[in-house]
């Protein structure tokens, strides 16, 4: 999870499965909690217009200052030409681990056969990144970029830059899960179920969703060209789109067809998360609903604030999560008053793409005893993560504090079992509220066989 500057946060789990611009002040750095950039499965799905970041703060300590210091001083010394660490010898105050990294820096630019594919950036933000590595914090430590950090502000305030897509990759084919209203997308008409055939003529089937989000995201005001397969349509059909800012609800629902069950879609936790979904609630029950699914599948987190709200929407007392720092002091983080549907039937519906303040949510509904949890075991992300901004516009996203669920479980490199496995066929896929009254309850069996259970476990459907 991420904290939201001057709030605690955890940061979304970074999926290999969206990124851009984030002004930090380094003055005020606060703790923030993130699921770190998480790889994602092969098949799963993602807003295509950028990555999903979430942005942690806090205070760097002289001793972290001092190692990336370091690094800037490696990176500066070759990029300007000087021979430092090529004798040996090391920069005052310097670990004398360093002299190993000096003395591999200085081979590769004295002996590799291209000097000109030796960019000192580049190199100096793959030590760092495998420095990060290397701790085993996978999806969440990690760093960025300035391009990649500037992504996070983005995704928190609930806006992308793209075309306003929601993309799922099933059997290699890219689908359009879902359409954001008023987008480019939408408004160039493309549909929930359409697939992408290319994109700027480049064939896309057989790419992963990383590859085909990177070809569809690009600056506002210019266009992209897609080749569009719809169902019972023979020709395919060619859009030209033009990329802009588009919002992203948090939320988004649908009644389930022929059922009294309001299918509730989380996409992560960003800010007015929590406001979205007390609307969403009081608008299914004015639509006749008696229960509720809560779906956290691919949702990678966002900020702490949001997932205690969304939280406290279910639950009257007790606690949301706790957080162990490396001391081994433990805090707990209480329910809100005022939740809006503390006793309306709820199953929540997660995957194994779902990661950090969703982990936290559903760990916490599931201590409680107030929801079933079914789909697949969670990621596992467990950290709560504290971003260190860096001299060149990079940051650090350093996990410092271990979060545990309601009742003190670890959930890092564990992840949330649920109580129901339901793993999803190899043409199914993750189905959104807006596909729901197209699909029926019979398209909705054999498509999406987690949500069809979510129904059962409320005691309808078929």
């Amino acid at each position: 999870m991420l904290n939201e500057p001057g709030r605690p946060s955890f940061g979304l789990s970074m999926r290999a499965p969206g990124g851009s611009d984030v002004e930090s002040n380094p003055d005020d750095q606060q703790p923030v909690e993130r699921d770190g950039v998480r790889p994602p499965p092969a098949d799963t799905s993602a807003w295509a217009d950028e990555h999903l970041f979430r942005r942690p703060r806090r205070r760097i300590s002289r001793k972290t200052g001092s190692v990336i210091a370091g690094l800037v001083v490696v990176a500066i010394a070759f990029g300007s030409g000087l021979a430092l660490g090529r004798s040996g010898a090391l920069p005052s105050g310097q670990p004398p681990e360093f002299g190993v990294f000096w003395e591999a820096w200085a081979a590769l630019h004295d002996q590799y056969v291209d000097p000109k594919a030796l960019d000192s950036r580049t190199l100096t933000y793959g030590a760092i990144r495998g420095m990060v590595d290397s701790v085993g914090d996978t999806g969440h430590t990690t760093f960025l970029s300035p391009d990649e950090l500037a992504g996070q502000k983005s995704s928190l305030s609930g806006s992308v830059t793209g075309i306003g897509v929601r993309l799922s990759v099933v059997g290699g084919v890219p689908i359009i899960q879902s359409v954001i209203p008023n987008g480019p997308a939408a408004k160039a008409g493309l549909r929930s179920g359409d697939t992408i055939e290319a994109v700027d003529g480049t064939l896309v089937e057989g790419k992963n969703l990383d590859q085909i989000s990177g070809l569809i995201r690009g600056q506002p005001g210019t266009d992209v060209k897609l080749r569009i397969g719809r169902e019972g349509v023979r020709a395919p059909l060619d859009f030209t789109l033009t990329r802009a800012k588009v919002d992203v609800p948090a939320v988004s629902w649908a009644m389930v067809p022929g059922t009294t069950v309001a299918d509730v879609f989380l996409e992560e936790f960003s800010q007015g998360a929590t406001d979205e979904l007390k609307k969403a609630i009081g608008e299914a029950r004015d639509a006749g609903a008696k229960a509720v699914i809560l779906d956290l599948r691919q949702n990678p987190g966002g900020l702490a604030d949001e997932a205690v709200g969304v939280t406290s929407q279910f639950l009257t007392s007790g606690n949301v999560y706790q957080e162990r720092d490396r001391d081994g002091h433990v805090k707990a983080v209480p329910v809100q008053s005022g939740g809006v549907a503390p006793d309306l039937p709820l199953t929540v519906v997660v995957d194994n793409g779902t990661a950090s303040s969703a982990e936290i949510v559903a760990g916490a509904l599931q201590d409680a005893g107030r929801a079933k949890v079914v789909g697949e075991r969670t990621f596992g992300t467990g950290t709560v993560l504290h971003e260190v901004d860096l001299s060149d516009g990079s940051a650090l996203l350093i996990g410092v504090v271990e979060w545990l669920t309601r009742n003190g479980r670890q959930i890092w490199h564990v992840g949330i079992p649920p109580e129901k496995e339901v793993p999803l066929s190899a043409s199914g896929r993750l189905v959104s509220p807006d596909e729901l009254a197209g699909l029926g309850w019979t398209g909705i069996v054999s498509t999406d066989a987690q949500l069809a259970e979510a129904v059962k476990s409320l005691g309808q459907g078929g």
